[in-house]
């Protein structure tokens, strides 16, 4: 049984120089929508953000040190919805009651 791999799922996993991944590049150069795509397309979230390159840093270490606002944004953005996820997920009925209470 063979299992065939997307292309940018193996793409997205080669290191390119100085061990930099894709989303390494992606975030560097503050290309958002490039990142998002190899987001989108890799097996999880983690897969992507917590690559490390040769020097040791992340997409987001790199955005921070070329001044990828943008970038680190929204890396900011996916943290904080990882680590409050059941925070949000608790909140659900009071949101939901207020929205009906409102209509």
């Amino acid at each position: 049984m063979t299992v065939e791999v997307p292309f940018v799922v193996v793409f997205q996993l080669l290191p390119f120089v100085s061990g930099n991944a894709p989303a390494h590049l992606a975030a560097q150069e503050g290309h958002l929508p490039c990142l998002k795509y190899l987001i989108a397309s890799a097996p999880s979230v983690e897969h992507v953000l917590s690559a490390r390159n040769d020097q040791g840093e992340t997409p987001k270490d790199l955005a921070n040190r070329f001044y990828k606002k943008s970038v680190v944004e929204f890396i900011d953005n996916i943290e904080y919805e990882k680590e409050h996820a059941e925070e949000e997920e608790s909140m659900w009925p009071f949101f939901l009651f207020e929205w009906c209470a409102g209509s």
